[in-house]
């Protein structure tokens, strides 16, 4: 694998047409009888590995312009002050980017930490075993308070949290399968990986519009695994809690939902979309292996095809050499910063790796 600004470019290019299909298949009513939650997971994780590898494979076929690209290449290298370029300027703007957006995501685990002992200290404890007889569960902590809003996994302590109200045993069996389901499936690792994510991409817009429906997927994935064997009557039990809890949520004040994995999203909207899937009927349904299988390669090999700029048909140079005399005309001057130059008749053309066919055969120096 080889990373370059054509492969960062033509990966960036893919996953913001990646998050618009997820966030149009999970945000419209109207779609929610077409697709199933498998298809959505295998997306999403298509997207995470499309942005953590933006990468050239050894199968890689590259598409050189010499005209649009080139105006853009000219403007990150070009655009030199002693050997300061744009793009040097950007790649210091990004490290800074990331340092200042990690200061502020470690405050923040700090805060929760702080958050989480505060509320063990004054709150009632008790376990899912007082609440849920089935030996097939692991036993959770089980703390009510008058700090949350709404029932809630807290960091990585694998404690559930749930406001001092009085619950009926349908209410509690239903919020603490839910709630036990969240620690299951490592939701918590899910959202700050995201958090990482956006931390490195932060000047990326379409990776915060992916991070406003995390919460609403990993919502409505536990709400059909939960689901997947309820009959119809459990299911309307289920349904009819989460709307109680919301009618409660609006009476209290909530703690920062920045630092919460909530069974209610803020706001009805997001109710609204849960209840409605739900209720489509299609959660029991599987999607194709096929069309499963599709929707994970064709994303990660959306790379096997690049453009990348190139100088070597400009007005200057078109038909003036044969490759013999290129190669012996001409040198390149290796940087060691990761940029070099080709050197062609005391012209400097910058390129992005030496380790193009084109340029087999041909000196290379180090500054």
């Amino acid at each position: 694998m080889r990373f370059s600004l054509s492969s960062l470019f033509m990966s960036l290019i893919m996953v913001s047409i990646l998050i618009l299909i997820f966030n149009f298949f999970l945000t419209k009513k109207s779609v929610y009888r077409f697709f199933r939650m498998d298809f959505l997971t295998v997306l999403l994780i298509a997207i995470i590995l499309r942005i953590l590898i933006p990468a050239e494979f050894f199968f890689t076929i590259s598409i050189y312009s010499t005209e649009i690209l080139t105006v853009f290449y000219d403007f990150l290298i070009f655009n030199d002050f002693h050997g300061f370029t744009v793009l040097h300027l950007l790649i210091i703007i990004w490290i800074i980017g990331m340092v200042v957006q990690a200061v502020r995501y470690i405050l923040k685990i700090k805060k929760l930490n702080g958050l989480i002992r505060g509320i063990k200290q004054t709150a009632v404890l008790h376990h899912t075993s007082e609440f849920i007889q089935d030996p097939g569960h692991k036993d959770y902590a089980v703390y009510f308070t008058d700090v949350v809003s709404t029932p809630m996994v807290l960091g990585f302590s694998n404690s559930i949290f749930l406001p001092n109200d009085q619950y009926t045993d349908t209410e509690m069996n239903n919020i603490l399968r839910h709630e036990m389901q969240h620690i299951k499936n490592k939701d918590i690792l899910i959202k700050h990986l995201f958090n990482i994510i956006s931390i490195i991409y932060w000047w990326f817009y379409p990776i915060y519009i992916l991070k406003r429906q995390i919460d609403l997927f990993l919502e409505m994935r536990i709400d059909v695994t939960v689901n997947e064997k309820a009959n119809v009557d459990e299911q309307k039990d289920y349904l009819n809690t989460l709307l109680t809890i919301q009618e409660k949520q609006h009476e209290k004040k909530s703690i920062d939902a920045a630092l919460s994995n909530c069974i209610i999203n803020e706001g009805t909207k997001t109710l609204t979309k849960r209840v409605h899937y739900l209720i489509a009927g299609q959660r029991k349904k599987k999607t194709s292996k096929i069309l499963l299988s599709l929707a994970f390669i064709i994303p990660l090999l959306s790379n096997s095809i690049i453009f990348e700029v190139s100088y070597m048909e400009t007005e200057d140079t078109e038909g003036t050499y044969s490759e013999e005399e290129f190669k012996s005309k001409s040198y390149i001057i290796d940087h060691g910063d990761g940029t070099y130059d080709l050197y062609l008749d005391g012209q400097a053309f910058p390129i992005e790796s030496p380790d193009r066919p084109e340029f087999e055969g041909i000196k290379i120096f180090k500054e």
